[in-house]
């Protein structure tokens, strides 16, 4: 697997080329390793977009709220502990993998002026224009570029 790094103002994109991953373990692998560094001993919030009765939001023991944001479905789940044991299912999930989960470090109400910008990107298909100032991962809707908003590498 090769991935190439775009650098932007505020955000960074990690993008995978997985025609030699069939099965995504590599890129899988390499997003675990990333995100690890990060993540892992920190507690982060979750905001589902589209959320679905099979979540993985719903079957974490966390705090959760679910929200309509002009007329979606959206979960927000709170103060979630990642660790060395459960990085890899959430990363490795379909949410997090198509782009409807956004992870994030910061306050709820700080991150609420991103809100919008998120469900508008899903209506003309580009990546959200994000200023809360939170650190935001998230992937893209194919699951092959993974963006981080206000960090560093």
């Amino acid at each position: 697997m090769t991935y190439n790094e775009i650098i932007k103002d505020n955000y960074f994109i990690v993008e995978t080329n997985s025609s030699l991953d069939p099965d995504f373990s590599e890129r899988n692998k390499f997003y675990v390793d990333f995100l690890s560094s990060h993540l892992i001993d920190n507690s982060v919030n979750l905001f589902t977009v589209d959320v679905q009765d099979y979540s993985l939001g719903f079957e974490l023991d966390t705090e959760k709220r679910t929200v309509s944001v002009k007329n979606r479905k959206c979960l927000y789940n709170y103060s979630y502990l990642v660790s060395k044991n459960n990085i890899y299912e959430l990363i490795i999930n379909e949410d997090f993998l198509l782009g409807l989960q956004f992870i994030f470090i910061g306050a709820e109400s700080e991150f609420k002026r991103d809100e919008l910008s998120i469900i508008d990107s899903y209506k003309i298909g580009r990546s959200p224009d994000l200023n809360s100032g939170c650190k935001i991962w998230f992937c893209q809707n194919d699951g092959y570029s993974l963006y981080y908003y206000n960090g560093s590498i």
